[in-house]
């Protein structure tokens, strides 16, 4: 019985430590957002180039941040995507995504 709620144990703290360590994600990518809307602002899109590509696969996770978040956010990927920054099948897969 010990062992059993040792167990239990472990494997929440590892659950917690994922979700912590996705929190960490999503509060830096907050944050990128930000920096990639006062970029569009000033339209300067070679600098909003430069980020996306060092986010790398995490690329989704901003753009469903920022569908979730809409308003300025959306606003922004919109920019990004006219701009060619990213693709338009993140708009499409983070849609199909919600839909279901």
């Amino acid at each position: 019985m010990v062992t059993s709620i040792i167990k239990r144990g472990i494997a929440m703290n590892k659950h917690d430590d994922t979700k912590n360590k996705q929190n960490l994600v999503d509060a830096f990518l907050s944050g990128i957002l930000v920096a990639l809307q006062s970029i569009a602002l000033c339209d300067r899109a070679e600098v909003a180039t430069e980020i996306v590509a060092g986010i790398g696969d995490d690329i989704n996770r901003l753009v469903e941040i920022a569908k979730n978040e809409g308003g300025v956010d959306a606003e922004t990927i919109n920019w990004l995507v006219s701009n060619e920054i990213i693709d338009r099948r993140h708009l499409t897969k983070m849609t199909q995504q919600h839909s279901m």
